[in-house]
C-alpha cells in the first residue's frame, strides 16, 4: 500500500458522541505514507476514545506489519498529529515529518529516524 501526494482538509465536526475518533488519513497494515498534507482534523466532542488524529497507523489484532511515514505535513489537529497504534511486533518508522498545531505531535510507539521530524 502506498498513500502518496494527497491533501486532506477539514475532517471532523460531528456532534455525535462515543465514536472511535476522527482521522484525516487512516492506514491499516504494511504501508508507505509519503508527501501528504493533512490540515484541520478536529472533533467537536473531545473525550477519551473520541479524539482527532491527522494520520493514524493501525493493524488488525495480532497482525504484524511494518509502515513508513516520510515527508508528511500535519497542521491543526485538535489532539494528535501522527498516531502509531500497533502490536508490539510491528513498527512504524517516521522520517522528515512536520506536525504543527497539535497538542501531541506524535503518540504511540513510533520510531523516529534521526532528528528530522518536527517537533
Amino acid at each position: 500500500i502506498v498513500v502518496r501526494d494527497n491533501r486532506v482538509a477539514n475532517t471532523g465536526g460531528t456532534t455525535l458522541v462515543n465514536l472511535t475518533g476522527t482521522t484525516g488519513l487512516s492506514v491499516v497494515g504494511t504501508a508507505t505514507v509519503v508527501n501528504n498534507e493533512v490540515v484541520n482534523t478536529f472533533t467537536v466532542n473531545p473525550q477519551p476514545g473520541n479524539l482527532a488524529y491527522g494520520i493514524a497507523f493501525g493493524g488488525p489484532p495480532g497482525a504484524e506489519y511494518k509502515a513508513v511515514a516520510i515527508d508528511n505535513r500535519v497542521t491543526n489537529s485538535t489532539d494528535v498529529g501522527i498516531a502509531c497504534n500497533q502490536p508490539p511486533t510491528s513498527e512504524v518508522v517516521l522520517r522528515d515529518n512536520i506536525v504543527v498545531g497539535a497538542p501531541a505531535a506524535y503518540a504511540g510507539a513510533c520510531t523516529p529516524i534521526g532528528t528530522t521530524n518536527y517537533p
